[in-house]
């Protein structure tokens, strides 16, 4: 039996024949995350940023929560599930024209609209007062309806503008925007239990002194981005 042995002969062969094998440093994924988020901290528009997303979810993740507990018990859950689909429904239609009116708009318009959504429901809220009437369900949805402009909107021009600013380490950005989004609505119940306790329109009236807390941030981050550009 004869057996044939196939040497290489194309240099680029032997060359990968002959490399050592690379060795994997660990942690050095980690470390470079570090790095990249130490850097990006540093930026005065980044901690507006996440300032400005953590005070949007207090008030707009608020509106869903206490809404949703304030109905508790007086409507059916399936009920309440629908309420807030209406906001989930406006919320997307706003998501969807995002794109086209910050392309042909800039940030302000967008901005300005779900801030404007934000306090009118708001003010619906607060008038509506009573939950245990029925003849306030139909407020109580007008309101979580126009809050669904709020949240398709704000949130999603605050990712944009994160991404903008710093190219290269945009999933950083990304990631530590949806943190402080995540923190606001994770503290939400307890900052706001005091309040629920005096009465539930003692909560949207708290909404609406963090909206407009709100509003300088918003000011503030939108002159900062114009000077950066």
């Amino acid at each position: 039996m004869f057996c044939i042995i196939l040497i290489p002969s194309d240099p680029t062969a032997l060359l990968v024949a002959k490399r050592p094998p690379k060795k994997m440093q660990r942690g050095s994924g980690v470390r470079l995350l570090l790095a990249n988020l130490r850097f990006e901290l540093r930026k005065p528009v980044v901690t507006l940023i996440l300032i400005t997303t953590f005070l949007f979810a207090l008030a707009h993740l608020g509106i869903l929560v206490w809404t949703s507990r304030g109905l508790a018990g007086v409507l059916d859950e399936t009920l309440i599930g629908i309420l807030l689909l209406g906001n989930g429904i406006t919320g997307a239609i706003a998501g969807s024209l995002l794109g086209p009116i910050i392309r042909r708009f800039g940030y302000k318009i967008p901005i300005s609209v779900g801030l404007l959504s934000l306090f009118t429901s708001l003010v619906v809220f607060i008038i509506v007062g009573d939950f245990t009437i029925s003849s306030s369900i139909p407020l109580i949805l007008l309101g979580l309806v126009i809050d669904g402009w709020a949240g398709g909107l704000l949130f999603p021009t605050i990712i944009t503008i994160s991404q903008v600013i710093s190219p290269k380490r945009r999933g950083v950005l990304a990631g530590v925007v949806t943190f402080a989004f995540f923190l606001g609505s994770a503290i939400n119940p307890t900052l706001f239990e005091p309040l629920f306790i005096i009465g539930l329109n003692w909560v949207y009236i708290g909404f609406l002194g963090v909206s407009l807390i709100l509003l300088m941030f918003f000011i503030f981050l939108l002159r900062k981005i114009k000077s950066l550009t």
